[in-house]
């Protein structure tokens, strides 16, 4: 039975599963890849676990469905089938229109690809900063020329996501440190709508809570403080709005530290489609605040938040400065037992704006 409990138990199982050459869990974790009933983070770690297993030419494989599993099913191909299935797979991946799965696939590149102008045509859109990540950290590993790498980070400067353009200073400065900082692009629909709202949350000064009503009824009210990062709290207001966080899950639940959520894939990947700036302050990180997660595969982190959010459940004095603070758990005596009870994948029914009239 894969009732929540189960689920977490045996996640957990999975992700420490050893490479044994004894047994063969090939088969049992191909099965576990493909249940449809599974939080998809678990199908990503079982995945995973599927990589890292001895050789099986002869086993059933799950069909590859992309976006965050795509990682590990290259890894997949490569270690149960052939080099060559797996590089068939990640041409897929390139030119699909999956821009998750192609960031996983960029990262997979061992050298810089022969239509490496079409690839980089596919990336220049906001929506497709994760693989613009990706091809930017990869160019020393694929040992480009100085010169042919100055070229193409010169013009990423001018590609229509801030945070890319942010990226590609930051490594051009290592290669000619007296590169200027790069022009800021037009502001895109989202940014407008952001900075009207922000100013508006400003103006106000009205108290915000967001209610999160997870699976069982359980809920949580977070105290949003937009005078201390105004743009991030406009962000997560018109998201809740939108309904993007609603039948979501919580991927990350680690008792005593952090619980996460936001994912629109529900695996820590992903974002809305854009980025939103830090706004770091000294505000501290205590039991129950609630802060912007950043990329994991960025080269840097900052500024690239967009809509997975965290709840700390202990003193984290450590992040403090580090991650855009947006506010606080309301009732902490009920809220923190709560959410460190949650169980991995617990689902978000829905995100509800309170005390706060529509955009």
């Amino acid at each position: 039975t894969w009732d929540p409990w189960t689920v977490g138990l045996a996640q957990r199982l999975v992700e420490n599963l050893p490479e044994d050459r004894d047994h063969d869990w090939v088969p049992a974790l191909s099965e576990l890849a493909r249940r449809p009933d599974l939080p998809p983070l678990f199908t990503q770690i079982a995945l995973g676990a599927l990589a890292r297993q001895p050789r099986n030419p002869d086993a059933a494989l799950p069909p590859l469905r992309g976006g965050a599993y795509a990682a590990q099913e290259l890894e997949m191909l490569r270690r149960h089938r052939s080099e060559a299935e797996a590089q068939t797979a990640r041409q897929r991946y390139l030119r699909g229109e999956d821009a998750l799965a192609r960031a996983a696939a960029l990262e997979d590149l061992k050298e810089a690809p022969a239509d490496l102008e079409v690839l980089v045509a596919r990336l220049w859109k906001v929506d497709e900063y994760d693989g613009v990540q990706m091809l930017l950290a990869s160019l020393e590993k694929w040992k480009m020329p100085e010169a042919a790498r100055k070229a193409l980070l010169t013009r990423f400067l001018k590609h229509p996501c801030w945070t890319a353009r942010l990226d590609a200073w930051r490594q051009l400065r290592r290669l000619a440190p007296a590169t200027p900082w790069p022009e800021t692009p037009k502001p895109t629909y989202e940014d407008r709508v952001l900075l009207k709202e922000a100013a508006r949350l400003l103006a106000e000064s009205k108290p915000l809570r967001l209610r999160l009503t997870f699976a069982g009824s359980r809920t949580v009210t977070l105290k949003l403080d937009a005078a201390n990062a105004p743009m991030n709290v406009a962000n997560l207001v018109r998201l809740a709005r939108l309904g993007f966080f609603n039948q979501r899950r919580a991927p990350r639940v680690v008792p005593d530290f952090v619980v996460q959520m936001g994912s629109p894939v529900d695996t820590m990947d992903g974002g809305p489609g854009y980025t939103v700036r830090c706004e770091n302050s000294l505000h501290f990180y205590g039991p129950g605040s609630v802060g912007m997660a950043l990329s994991g595969m960025v080269l840097s982190g900052k500024d690239t938040g967009g809509c997975q959010f965290f709840i700390t459940t202990n003193a984290t004095p450590h992040l403090t400065g580090r991650y855009t603070r947006v506010g606080e758990v309301e009732d902490p005596d009920r809220a923190l037992p709560l959410l460190d009870a949650l169980e991995p994948g617990a689902r978000l029914e829905r995100v509800e704006v309170l005390s706060e009239r529509k955009m």
